[in-house]
């Protein structure tokens, strides 16, 4: 379930992971970025720490996507711990679909998650 993003604000500090082509070969990490520009439509990030060049990259306001005509390189994320939740969410709802087959698990919190999982080692299935 996605979680409606708040509008962001200059200064703030988010999170940008590298996704797609951006990841394909290397390891995911996740970076600090700092929103510098907010417009009508758009907001505009650069990384936080210093480096040879400072890339900007652009997210759309209302769903907080990369605005690109490429396929998306980053993802943007309020904290760490959102990143963090985002991936027990997928290795839960892995582990569930394992023991059920592939019947297409609606998009369930990591709390929900985590109560079926409980449930299941109980049953011991």
């Amino acid at each position: 379930m996605e979680v409606e993003k708040e509008e962001p604000k200059i200064d703030q500090v988010l999170y940008s992971l590298n996704i797609g082509n951006a990841a394909r070969n290397c390891k995911q990490i996740l970076k600090p970025v700092r929103v510098i520009k907010i417009g009508r439509k758009y907001f505009t990030v650069i990384r936080v720490e210093k480096c040879w060049s400072a890339h900007r990259h652009q997210y759309r306001l209302d769903d907080w996507q990369e605005h690109t005509i490429h396929p998306k390189n980053s993802k943007l994320y309020r904290s760490e711990q959102e990143w963090e939740d985002e991936k027990e969410s997928e290795t839960l709802s892995d582990k569930i679909r394992a023991v059920f087959g592939n019947w297409g698990i609606p998009n369930l919190t990591l709390s929900q998650l985590k109560d079926i999982m409980e449930i299941m080692k109980n049953e011991s299935l």
